[in-house]
């Protein structure tokens, strides 16, 4: 540990790395002062400003006083700052950093009163809170709270990556969002990459000695672990191994004394449900994606007006989970568990120049941005893509584009569709990822240069910083549609538009209904009708593809023969009121004294799961390794194929496909 409290647990000194109880003697967890200079006042706050080295003016500590008298002191060690840290009126905190790296430490201490403080969010400065992709978010070693509660409602988002985590409690309805730190990263010049569990990172190093986290691509290898460079020790069969226990596994350390969540009867995370909209009835329904049932329909969805191909999303309205429709003049949002309108609004200001978009009939989700498109509102009738502020538009009844935070300026255009390619359906994200998905058709056999084919487009987003919302769009690669989605080799018909759709239907210009959504990690498309093998009766069959390679992985059938003019992405309506933690990359232990409503998901290896007791709660890894938990009840493991089969009680799902990353409805 370095004078200035920074860690050099990473890079030189990477083959030391510490155990989660070995790290309370390090110099990082000492702190200087006793909180003097406090408010008086309950929630009164006192930010300290110190020049650090490498971080000039940065807020390096953060005291307060909570009703109780307790005083709160937060301090940051190494690079970075803690700007925009605020605590609301009831005394809870909202921790705010930026401009870290792999070796910060933010380290809190309480004294006096209970002995505890409030804690309601932890996120980057600006990364948008509900990001799943941590692109924008800086690095950081150690969050160690262990004083702190995350009361209910609470988010927690270290998706730019972290290593440790400590908190005193985590209540119901909370959401802990963590990305493990890669094990090594190739530097050149002022960027750095890495590569783990099938995932590739990119990053962008400052003068300042700031981390930043710029892109996320490829896929998780379910049952791989990427294993220290001395790895053998682990495996090692000589008569006479390396001295001292084995280094420690990859992956992030999570600590909270107590998860208080809800009681659950079921722990089942329940099955992908995918909402749809059915132009014969003017209904939304959302669908159960393992048995093709409904589970909500929301009748009238756009007061009768069915005329148009209505495009379907899910996104946050304050949080909360809706799922939007357009039929090309208006919006609609209802919430996505129990269907209630939660408001709507015009979208006459995206006919207007400068965004000219004449039919904005169809939408995309992707990460946190919410684009309203116009399948012909490009030059020569290629699409146009707009990025709109879903809260702002709801508060106004007019559709407001998203703006530059830096000037206010809108950001236009997000995208118009280049090279020929004509979109011809719907819009998707998938969890986790900054790239939006475009269906359409576009030219991709160089031998045949005047054919259109059917394929999918991936936009890549811009990267977010301090001064940009990061809405522009490029595309990133374009690959064609094969198998059960026909690629239409037929000649183009009007401005590009392909002939004959997914479904054999002969599409006029604009007329376009290639709907697309996701289905956790895989793109999902309706590419026709066909018999439910489950119960042998007419359905639409919905394909799934692999989103870095268009691979089709098997087909899902929804239980209705009408006209299904778009999807959405998937959710999971089990989750609601739990206590989450979920990490992106592998776990090296989570470990509490009690647990109840907890689900842990570990986007990888899950070395260690250490709970005294444990209740209604669900644990996922890919795989699970070690399971100490003396006294559960009500509580499943769950873990893709393993060496050791169902030992501890872990529960083995061949072939267990990636669940998340997941978040609370």
């Amino acid at each position: 540990m370095s004078s200035d409290g920074s860690s050099t647990r990473r890079g030189r000194q990477r083959q030391n790395r510490p155990e989660m109880e070995g790290l309370e003697g390090r110099a990082l967890l000492s702190t200087t002062g006793d909180g003097s200079g406090v408010s008086a006042s309950s929630v009164a706050a006192t930010a300290v400003t110190t020049t650090a080295k490498n971080t000039p003016g940065a807020l390096r500590r953060f005291d307060y006083s909570t009703a109780g008298g307790a005083k709160v002191d937060i301090q940051l060690f190494g690079v970075g700052s803690l700007i925009g840290t605020y605590v609301d009126p009831d005394g809870a905190l909202n921790l705010r950093f930026s401009g870290t790296n792999a070796q910060t430490g933010i380290i809190g201490h309480v004294r006096g009163g209970s002995g505890h403080a409030a804690v309601r969010s932890i996120e980057h400065r600006f990364e948008p809170p509900q990001s799943l992709s941590g692109i924008g978010g800086t690095l950081l070693n150690l969050v160690k709270l262990k004083d702190f509660d995350l009361v209910q409602g609470g988010r927690i988002n270290l998706t730019g990556g972290a290593h440790l985590l400590f908190l005193n409690s985590s209540a119901a309805d909370t959401q802990i969002s963590l990305r493990e730190l890669p094990e090594s990263q190739t530097t050149t010049g002022n960027s750095a990459s890495a590569s783990q569990n099938g995932v590739t990172y990119g990053f962008l190093l400052d003068l300042s000695g700031a981390q930043t986290l710029t892109s996320v691509g490829g896929q998780l290898v379910t049952g791989f672990s990427t294993l220290p460079s001395n790895s053998s020790a682990l495996t090692s069969t000589s008569t006479n191994p390396p001295p001292g226990p084995p280094p420690a596994p990859p992956g992030v350390v999570v600590s909270i004394n107590h998860v208080n969540g809800p009681a659950r009867d079921s722990v089942s995370i329940g099955t992908p449900q995918i909402f749809a909209y059915d132009k014969t009835t003017d209904a939304l329904l959302r669908y159960d994606t393992a048995t093709g049932q409904p589970t909500l329909t929301i009748p009238h969805a756009l007061n009768g007006n069915t005329a148009g191909e209505a495009g379907v999303a899910l996104a946050r309205v304050n949080g909360r989970l809706a799922v939007l429709v357009s039929d090309g003049s208006t919006i609609r949002a209802y919430d996505a568990i129990n269907g209630d309108s939660v408001g709507s609004f015009a979208l006459a200001p995206l006919k207007l120049a400068p965004y000219s978009l004449a039919n904005p009939s169809r939408l995309g989700t992707f990460d946190t941005l919410t684009v309203v498109g116009d399948p012909t509102g490009g030059t020569n009738g290629l699409g146009k893509l707009q990025a709109i502020n879903v809260n702002a538009s709801l508060r106004t009844g007019q559709a407001v584009v998203l703006t530059d935070p830096a000037t206010g300026n809108p950001i236009v255009p997000s995208y118009t569709s280049q090279r020929a390619f004509q979109f011809t359906g719907g819009f998707a994200g998938l969890p986790g990822s900054s790239t939006l998905y475009a269906v359409g058709a576009g030219h991709f056999d160089p031998y045949q240069p005047d054919q259109f084919q059917l394929g999918v487009a991936a936009l890549s987003a811009g990267v977010p910083s301090t001064t940009s919302a990061g809405a522009g769009l490029k595309e990133a690669s374009r690959t064609v549609l094969t198998g059960n989605a026909p690629p239409n080799s037929g000649n183009s018909g009007t401005n590009g538009t392909i002939v004959t759709n997914s479904l054999g239907v002969t599409l006029a210009n604009g007329n376009l209904n290639n709907a697309l959504g996701s289905v956790d990690q895989s793109l999902a498309l309706i590419t026709g009708q066909g018999l439910d093998p489950k119960t042998g009766a007419a359905a639409s069959k919905v394909s799934l593809y692999s989103a870095s390679s268009l691979s089709k992985q098997t087909d899902i059938y929804l239980d209705t023969t009408d006209n299904l003019t778009d999807l959405s992405g998937s959710f999971r309506p089990d989750l609601k009121g739990t206590a989450l933690v979920d990490v992106q990359g592998n776990t090296q232990s989570f470990r509490s004294q009690d647990a109840r409503g907890l689900v842990f998901n570990g986007e990888g290896r899950v070395n260690l799961v250490k709970i005294e007791a444990a209740r209604d709660s669900t644990i996922i890894g890919f795989p699970f390794v070690h399971a100490q938990i003396p006294l559960r009840s009500n509580t499943v493991i769950l873990s893709t194929t393993r060496a050791v089969g169902d030992r501890g009680g872990v529960i083995q799902v061949p072939g267990l496909s990636p669940t998340g990353p997941l978040s609370l409805p």
